[in-house]
C-alpha cells in the first residue's frame, strides 16, 4: 500500500515539478475526509454490535435497510477479505476491536473453511459452519494469500507464515500453467480440474479469467513484501508477463476477461472498473519488483487508466459505467467501481503530475460521498441505478461486499497524500 519515496517515482515518468502545473488542491483535508469515512462510517458498521450477535465469523449477509440474515450462506473472500481489511488498519490503529475483527475471520477461515486433507480453502459454508461448497477456486485461494501476507506485514507469527507459505506453494503446484501462462480457475476438493470454471453464475465459462489472475498478481505482490525470494518474485514476474501478453489488449487498452487455455479471448465485454483497479494493481507490482517493470508497465498502467475513463464515463455526474457486453452498457455506478476509479486516478496523478488526473481522482471522490456512502445507516450503499437512487435488492454486506474495495480505497488514498505531501507542498 505505501509507496516508493518520490525520488524513485520521479525516475518513473514523472518530472519533478510536474506538480506545479496542477490547480492547488488542500489533499491535507481530503486525507481528513478519507481519514473521517474510513474509522467513523466504513469500519463501526463492521465492528458494530448488530453484527456481532453472529456465533461464527460474519453474518453471510446484510440487506440495504441494515438487516442481518443470520441463515444466510458464509462465503472464503468475504472472510479473506475481512481479515485484509482489519489487518491492513491495524498497521495504522491498533484499537483492540480491530484486533478482535481480524481475529473473527482468522478464526472462521482456519476452523471452518480450511481443508486440513487436501489443502487450501473451501469455497462456502451454510451458517452453521457447514462446508457446502468444497472446490478450491483460486480466486478465493488468492484472497486468503492476500489477507495473511497482510497479517504478517502487520506482525510475524509462524502459524500465519505456515499458512501463506502453503497456499502459494498450493497455486504453484496446481494452479500455475507452466506451458502457457497465468492461472487456472477452478478445481475439485482435492485439486483435479474443473469442467466448469466460473465464479458465479453471470460469469463465462473459461481456462483462465482476467479476475482471477490480476487478484493472483494482488496475492503475490503482498506476499513478495513478507517473503521476497527468487522463487516467489519468478512466479510474480511470469505471471506479470503473462497478464501483460495474454489479457491486455494492446490495440484497445482495455482487458480480456476470458480466456481459453492459450490464452485466446472467449468473449467480448469490457469491465472499466477492472481496467482502472488493474492500473494501479499494476503499478504496485512493478514498484514491488522494482528494476526494469515500472517503465515495461508503465504504457500499460496508463493505457488501462485512459481506456477505463474514455470509454466509461458516458453520463455528465463523471462515475465509471459498471461494464459493455456487447452493444449492451450496463451504467449502474456499482460502489466498488467508484472506489478503484478513485485510487487509479490519484495513482495516475502520481506518476504523471497532470492535473486532469487529480480533477477526476475528485470527481471521483465528490461522486462517492454524494452518492454512495450511506451516511445515516453506516458504510456504503452497492451501488445507484438509472434512476439516481441506491440499488434495493442488493446486500450492503455479504459473500462478495465487505470494506475491502473501499476500506482500501481510503487507506491507499491517505497513504498517497502522506508519501507526496513533501514534495507536493498542498498541490
Amino acid at each position: 500500500m505505501m509507496k516508493k519515496p518520490e525520488r524513485e517515482r520521479e525516475a518513473h515518468g514523472r518530472t519533478p515539478d510536474a506538480a506545479t502545473n496542477a490547480a492547488k488542491i488542500d489533499w491535507t483535508a481530503v486525507k481528513e475526509e478519507l481519514a473521517a469515512e474510513l474509522f467513523g462510517n466504513i469500519l463501526p458498521f463492521w465492528t458494530s454490535p448488530v453484527l456481532g450477535k453472529a456465533e461464527i465469523g460474519f453474518p453471510g449477509r446484510i440487506d440495504r435497510d441494515n438487516t442481518v440474515d443470520d441463515f444466510a450462506d458464509k462465503g472464503l473472500v468475504m472472510h479473506a477479505r475481512l481479515l485484509w481489511t482489519f489487518s491492513a488498519v491495524r498497521r495504522l490503529r491498533g484499537d483492540s476491536e480491530y484486533a478482535a475483527a481480524a481475529g473473527r475471520a482468522e478464526d472462521f477461515l482456519d476452523r471452518f473453511l480450511a481443508d486440513g486433507i487436501h489443502g487450501g480453502y473451501w469455497w462456502s459454508t451454510d451458517y452453521r459452519g457447514t462446508p457446502l461448497n468444497r472446490n478450491k477456486v483460486v480466486y478465493g485461494q488468492a484472497f486468503a494469500l492476500y489477507a495473511f501476507s497482510e497479517a504478517l506485514r502487520l506482525e510475524e507469527n509462524a502459524a500465519v507464515r505456515g499458512k501463506a507459505d502453503d497456499l502459494f506453494s498450493l497455486l504453484e503446484r496446481h494452479a500455475r500453467d507452466f506451458e502457457f501462462g497465468g492461472y487456472g480457475e477452478i478445481f475439485c476438493e482435492d485439486w483435479n480440474v474443473m469442467p466448469d470454471g466460473r465464479l458465479s453464475d453471470v460469469d463465462i465459462p473459461c481456462d483462465k479469467s482476467m479476475n482471477t489472475n490480476l487478484h493472483v498478481i494482488e496475492a503475490y505482490t503482498n506476499y513478495c513484501r513478507v517473503r521476497n525470494d527468487p522463487v516467489v518474485r519468478e512466479a510474480l514476474e511470469s505471471l506479470l508477463t503473462f497478464f501483460v501478453e495474454a489479457i491486455y489488449d494492446k490495440n484497445r487498452s482495455h482487458l480480456k476477461l476470458y480466456l481459453d487455455e492459450n490464452g485466446r479471448s472467449l468473449e467480448s465485454l469490457d469491465s472499466y472498473g477492472h481496467d482502472i483497479e488493474a492500473a494501479w494493481l499494476l503499478q504496485e507490482a512493478a514498484e514491488e519488483l522494482g528494476g526494469t517493470w515500472p517503465n515495461r508497465l508503465g504504457p500499460v498502467v496508463r493505457g488501462l487508466a485512459e481506456a477505463a475513463v474514455r470509454d466509461g464515463i458516458t453520463r455528465p455526474d463523471g462515475a465509471l459505467d459498471y461494464e459493455t457486453h456487447g452493444r449492451i452498457r450496463n451504467t449502474e455506478r456499482v460502489w466498488w467501481v467508484q472506489a478503484e476509479a478513485l485510487v487509479g486516478s490519484r495513482c495516475l496523478f502520481d506518476l504523471t503530475g497532470e492535473e486532469i488526473w487529480a480533477r477526476r481522482c475528485l470527481g471521483f471522490w465528490k461522486y462517492i460521498k454524494e452518492n454512495i456512502v450511506d451516511k445515516s445507516g453506516g458504510e456504503w450503499y452497492a451501488g445507484v441505478g438509472a434512476d439516481g437512487l441506491p440499488l434495493a435488492k442488493r446486500e450492503k454486506g455479504g459473500f462478495w461486499k465487505t470494506p475491502y474495495h473501499n476500506g482500501r480505497a481510503c487507506l491507499e488514498m491517505m497513504a498517497r497524500i502522506d508519501a507526496a505531501s513533501s514534495g507536493e507542498s498542498g498541490v
